[in-house]
Order: C-alpha cells, then sequence, then structure tokens
C-alpha cells in the first residue's frame, strides 16, 4: 500500500489519507486517526482501519 496525503476535510474536520493498492490501483480512504472510511469503487466497497503502527484492508462486496 502506497499512502498519499489527501488533505485536509472541512467538512469531517478530519485528514484524510488515499491508500492505493499498488497490484490493483484502487484507491481507498482512511482518515488519520483510524476511523472507518469508506469509497465505492466499481460495485465494490473497501472499508480501511488503523490497526496499531499499520493499515489493515478489509475488502467486501457490496
Amino acid at each position: 500500500m502506497d499512502i498519499k496525503f489527501l488533505g485536509w476535510n472541512p467538512r469531517l474536520k478530519k485528514i484524510n489519507f488515499g491508500l492505493i493498492d499498488s497490484k490493483t490501483q484502487l484507491l481507498c480512504l482512511v482518515n488519520l486517526f483510524g476511523r472507518v472510511t469508506r469509497t465505492i469503487i466499481s460495485t465494490k466497497i473497501y472499508y480501511m482501519r488503523n490497526i496499531y503502527f499499520g493499515f489493515e484492508l478489509i475488502f467486501k462486496t457490496s
């Protein structure tokens, strides 16, 4: 996973990061504090959450 800074989200008052899967080039979103953020990509929902010092990708089909 490559982490890319996406910037401040004024509506949610959170800093968002983008995590890009190097194999599939799919973008997932996770905020700075690891709360669950989701984005729908080609009928799939990717949940990102902060696990300890790393990130865990949770995959679920919609």
